[in-house]
């Protein structure tokens, strides 16, 4: 291939995009093999090279870009040639391939977020050709079509190792994982460490696993990975102690005494909390079985029961027990992980000096001396000196050590045995200073520096300091691959990651001594939320990296925080840790009959991984010790404070600097950028850092309300709007290619002004849509078109109405009059004269509400707009309803909000084209929100939401529309498939990041997708779930939120409540509690909603700020039922509608309604319930 692809980039840069040299290789190489492998001479050898150097080119060239790829995953042949579109975080780099060249046929910048399709590639290269869908072959896998697979030993094992080394589909990479790590982790086969193994056997396993390592696949799936290098490094070397004491404790609770307290003891403390009490239990109970005297540690519960006196006649039970207190004898102290510190390196010292050809550099120094020098043999001569310089040149050595070894190796090669002039002595002395120099310069380079970090460790262990020797094991593993290299020789990889499995276990002892000391005298408070602090770091090592978790433990660690500020932060710790388990162990628990295993058998393969998630279990047992030590002290730690939120309260962050972006993201110094921006900034950061599209804003920092200034310095705060407003407008002009202005209308800067807690408070702080809206900007939007331009006009006033004067405009129905007064179902069906008039009638109702001369000066300035906005939402942090719903939470008052000031995503504009399969997507507006995914059988994820064409995100968020006017999202992969591929892959990486599944706000303007918001999704509570008996056909059909069958009695208000509680009413038989009925679940009604058990709504859907707060409650069981069309409401009072529109039953406060949380159903009257729980043997539903 040519170098015109790197003179073409050099010279054509139109959308500002240049690769660097390194990158543009791994481009031209990636071309060709793309080429190769799709054009007509192609095979299964050459898609499999091609697809995983492609993956490797994301990974590569994303470290600069973040965003980087083949648009869609879609390349093209076209007769001799293939065409390969990259996006690259906004430009669109196009190239025609072929077998000698590599032209680059087109360069443009499109907006970040332009829903690439096969249409817009057409216009800039002509028809493209056949359609080469790369998606389906590295993101798809239909695993009933996938072949059995039988690991019964190593050879079997080998196998599917190299089956991993030759696949070009990171799905089939994924399921060949999970079963290899089922397999290794499952208690009930342990076939593979039985059965007979060869020497050769091992070595094939082992070699495979190294060759993995150096793959594509090991630093993407991180854990799968890490849980195979630990379980084969047992099996391809001495088993590690851990999991002989492990095993056994299981056999002796679950297999030779079987219903003793005692045993169930002995393995639950080994499995979770291992110490000294561990031992001196397990020594009590020897004891007891030997006939003597025992001194249990709590001998009020541990009691031997009857299982425990048939067991005191078993030797083999005796013997089991021996090995278990021998072993961990040997654990709780520190000469096993010493052995196992200094196994490892002698075996890193003999694969640094090892040569190809299996000897070391020693062997084949004296090998060249004596067998070639000594016996004058010229052939082994030249050998060991092609064996010496293919070792200078198989490794990336840092420096130029390998560069001058080779140079000695060829003024050696240029006088040989047998020659004139050869002089042995001579030879043999250069030969052993080049070895020497070159082996010196090898373990400087690669060897020194990190065995001088394990003396040191090592040293610290010995030496009864465990919390020294844990944070020196912490910096350690965050410093292998500076100290050593990475991928310096063959094995290194393997090896380091195998070092890195060490160190974790030796913080996970030294931890158990930590834990011992508190039990015995106390917690260290400090000393404790560090340790959490330093798990938390450690997650990203190993492949559990949760950006929550991270920036919820540096919360912890700084200073002036108030106990009710911990507890806050250490309760989203433990929720966040269940977030993170539930994502890493969902997929096994759907996945188990394909990987054929019984549910039983499957949990048992969780624990015994799970087991080995040393940070993640330590970070939740000293976070659990620190929440018993806070909450029984109550003591203040400190008076509120910046903390963790940093010392400037003025550091305003701009989304489209991304360097500086880049900067604090990566900068693991003891700042949170959750509590600094709030839960909702710091999720706009995160998006931007990982290159997902999104609208440029800034952000003001909590610690700003929190510090008083935005009361005590006005007049600053004015200044640094403006003064960042004129940065926001520059920066957009600037990546968009067109000036904007703010109250501009020729090109207006549109804002949404919204505030974001430290911790989530949905719909509970104020929000300002469409600010910067005035008449000149409304007549000159509707030049082009009306309806979206009076719909956004209408929007800022009821969003600025209710944020500023807390009217609200909504409770008029002023869209639901217009609607019936043109005979319309749908507002978008509305004509633009219709919206222009609600607007009018909207401006005279603010009015006579006596707001006018307000709104008036508002929209002749809409500096005061921004100004207006901004305190409010700054004040509604006060607000009644965000007092009352902190107080429900149980949260901290001493937060309070950031403030983001965004660009306005416009999916509220009209949609030219109707609404159908094949339809152009880059003319396309709507809004959208992914809740949550759902894990296939297959143990892929799918994502669940909803989508609305010419609507914004608080038509669905805001419970404010009719669900029926929703779509299902998955409706996109038909209408719509270029972005709902686009949302899976942002949905994926998201969740990679933040640690646990995520919720996504997206709006899509014209073509150009925007992520507007992201947090964690609310995971599904599982209480006992309960179905009706015979409920017969149902009243109304709503959609199913939560819960299951629930029988409500009425409440209409707070008065309702209040009432129906004190009169005994809500506990009354065939009734399950309080249930509200309420035309829409306005954020205002949240606190009133979380105070009562079930929920019935004429509007609202699945992603409304209503349906996220039902989600959250987590300490009762909670039915929910929203969008139910037949439901009319009135003041105190309700009835459920016939199809043909007449009323059924009106319904009052007391009246009993019975509904189903799952299937949306709504019945009158109090049914019978069954409650569903499983069978033991049977697994049959039980009354």
């Amino acid at each position: 291939m040519n170098c015109y692809l790197c003179e073409a980039m050099l010279e054509r840069q139109s959308s500002g995009f240049q690769f660097n040299p390194p990158e543009l290789e791994q481009i031209e190489q990636l071309n060709r093999l793309l080429f190769e492998a799709y054009g007509e001479d192609s095979d299964a050898v050459k898609h499999m090279l091609a697809l995983r150097h492609y993956l490797e080119t994301m990974a590569f060239i994303g470290r600069r870009f973040r965003m980087f790829q083949i648009a869609n995953h879609r390349i093209f042949g076209r007769d001799d040639r293939i065409i390969v579109p990259y996006d690259a975080h906004g430009a669109l780099l196009i190239f025609s391939v072929g077998e000698d060249s590599s032209e680059l046929l087109r360069d443009i910048r499109l907006p970040h977020g332009t829903l690439v399709t096969d249409q817009l590639i057409s216009e800039q290269v002509g028809k493209p050709g056949r359609v080469i869908d790369l998606e389906q072959e590295i993101y798809h896998l239909d695993i009933d079509d996938t072949p059995a697979i039988q690991v019964s030993r190593l050879r079997d094992l080998a196998r599917l190792l190299a089956r991993l080394n030759r696949c070009g589909s990171r799905h089939e990479a994924v399921y060949l994982l999970r079963f290899l790590v089922a397999r290794l982790c499952s208690t009930t086969d342990r076939g593979i460490s039985h059965a007979k193994n060869l020497k050769p056997e091992t070595m094939q396993v082992r070699e495979e696993l190294v060759e993995f390592m150096n793959g594509p696949f090991a630093s993407r799936l991180r854990l799968p990975t890490r849980l195979l290098v630990r379980n084969i490094s047992g099996l391809v070397s001495q088993p590690k102690l851990i999991d002989e004491v492990w095993q056994d404790t299981i056999d002796l609770c679950e297999v030779h005494v079987r219903g003793s307290t005692i045993t169930n003891e002995i393995r639950r403390s080994t499995h979770h909390a291992l110490g000294s009490y561990t031992l001196a239990l397990t020594k009590a109970y020897l004891d007891w079985l030997n006939g003597g005297p025992a001194e249990f540690p709590d001998p009020e519960r541990e009691v031997p029961a009857e299982a425990d006196q048939k067991a005191r006649s078993s030797n083999v039970v005796r013997k089991l027990v021996e090995r278990i207190v021998r072993n961990l004898e040997q654990l709780l102290g520190n000469a096993q992980i010493v052995s196992r510190v200094e196994e490892w390196r002698k075996a890193y010292t003999a694969e640094l000096m090892s040569c190809k050809s299996g000897n070391s550099l020693d062997e084949e120094l004296e090998s060249l001396v004596t067998n070639g020098i000594g016996a004058d043999n010229r052939w082994v001569y030249q050998h060991r000196l092609r064996s010496l310089e293919e070792k200078s040149s198989e490794g990336a050595w840092d420096g130029d050590v390998g560069k001058v070894f080779r140079q000695r190796l060829q003024q050696l090669n240029q006088n040989l045995p047998g020659d004139e002039g050869f002089q042995a002595d001579e030879s043999e002395k250069r030969a052993r200073e080049a070895v020497s120099l070159f082996a010196d310069g090898l373990r400087r380079r690669h060897q020194d520096a990190l065995f001088e970090a394990l003396d040191s460790l090592i040293e610290q262990y010995q030496h009864d300091a465990p919390v020294r020797a844990f944070e020196d094991s912490c910096q350690l593993r965050r410093e292998l691959e500076q100290l050593a290299g990475n991928g310096a020789f063959h094995s290194q990889r393997y090896l380091l990651h195998q070092l890195d499995c060490v160190l974790e276990e030796l913080g996970f002892f030294a931890l158990r001594h930590v834990a011992s000391g508190y039990l015995e005298n106390g917690v260290d408070l400090e000393e404790c939320l560090n340790i959490v602090f330093l798990c938390a770091g450690n997650l990203q090592l190993d492949g559990l990296f949760s950006r929550e978790l991270w920036d919820l433990s540096v919360m912890l660690v700084n200073s002036r925080r108030t106990s009710s500020e911990l507890l806050d932060i250490l309760e989203h710790i433990q929720k966040n840790y269940h977030r993170l388990v539930l994502r890493v162990s969902e997929a096994y628990d759907v996945m188990s009959g394909h990987l054929g295993y019984s549910k039983d058998e499957m949990r048992a393969v969780q624990g015994n991984f799970q087991r080995t998630m040393h940070d993640l279990n330590n970070l939740v047992h000293f976070s659990d010790l620190a929440r018993s030590h806070v909450a029984d002290q109550r003591t203040e730690c400190q008076c509120p404070g910046k903390g963790a939120m940093g010392n400037e309260p003025w550091d305003f962050v701009h989304l489209s600097h991304i360097d500086d972006i880049t900067r604090r993201v990566e900068d693991w110094s003891s700042v949170s950028l959750q509590a600094r921006y709030g839960g909702k900034g710091s999720g706009l950061i995160y998006i931007s850092y990982l290159g997902v599209p999104t609208r440029d804003a800034f952000i003001i920092p909590t610690a700003l309300p929190r510090s008083g200034l935005h009361r005590l310095e006005t007049d600053r705060l004015e200044q640094e709007l403006e003064r960042h407003l004129r940065v926001l407008e520059q920066d957009i002009s600037f990546n968009d290619g067109e000036t904007v202005g703010f109250g501009d209308p020729a090109s207006p800067l549109l804002l949404a002004i919204r505030g974001g807690s430290v911790f989530s408070m949905p719909g509970m702080l104020s929000t300002v849509v469409f600010a910067g809206m005035t008449d000149a900007i409304a007549e000159s939007l509707a030049l082009e078109d009306e309806w979206f331009a009076w719909d956004a006009y209408r929007r800022f006033l009821a969003s600025y109405a209710a944020a500023v004067w807390h009217f609200d405009l909504e409770a008029l129905d002023l869209v639901e009059k217009a609607k019936r007064d043109h005979g319309v179902v749908l507002k978008t069906d509305l004509p633009g004269s219709a919206m222009r008039e609600i607007v009018e009638a909207s401006r005279a109702a603010i009015h006579d509400a006596g707001h006018g001369a307000q709104l008036e000066q508002a929209l002749d300035d809409p500096v005061i707009q921004l100004r207006t906005a901004v305190r409010a939402v700054h004040d509604s942090w006060d607000a009644e309803r965000a007092c009352r719903y902190r107080d429900i939470k149980h949260m901290s008052d001493s937060w309070h909000t950031a403030v983001i000031l965004q660009q306005m995503a416009c999916g509220n504009r009209s949609n030219p084209e109707e609404l159908k399969p094949g339809m152009d997507e880059l003319r396309i507006s709507l809004t959208g929100v992914i809740p949550n995914t759902r894990m296939t059988t297959s143990g892929f994820r799918v994502f669940t939401g909803d989508v609305k064409f010419s609507a914004c995100g608080d038509d669905l968020v805001g419970g404010l529309t009719a669900a029926q006017s929703f779509e299902p999202v998955q409706k996109l992969r038909a209408q719509a498939p270029m972005l709902e591929r686009r949302l899976n892959h942002i949905s994926a990486r998201l969740r990679r990041y933040l640690g646990s599944d995520a919720e996504i706000e997206f709006t899509v303007e014209r073509g150009v997708l925007s992520v507007l918001q992201t947090r964690s999704a609310q995971a599904e509570h599982h209480f006992s779930p309960r179905t009706f008996i015979e409920p017969g056909t149902a009243a109304g059909q709503g959609i199913g939120i939560s819960g299951g069958a629930f029988r409500g009695v009425v409440a209409f208000n707070e008065n309702d409540v209040r009432n129906l509680r004190e009169s005994g009413a809500a506990g009354q038989q065939g009734v399950d509690g309080v249930l509200l009925l309420l035309e829409n679940p306005i954020p205002d009604e949240i606190p009133l909603i979380l105070s009562v058990d079930g929920l019935l709504c004429a509007r609202g859907g699945s992603t409304s700020h209503a349906a996220v707060a039902v989600h959250g409650i987590d300490e009762k069981p909670f039915a929910a039922v929203l969008g139910v069309s037949e439901l009319r409401l009135a003041e105190n009072k309700a009835e459920l509608t016939m199809p043909d529109g007449q009323p059924a039953r009106e319904i009052r406060a007391g009246d009993v309604i019975s509904i189903h949380g799952q299937t949306g159903e709504v019945f009158m009257g109090s049914l019978e319930v069954l409650s569903v729980t499983a069978d033991k043997d049977r697994g049959e539903p039980q009354s």
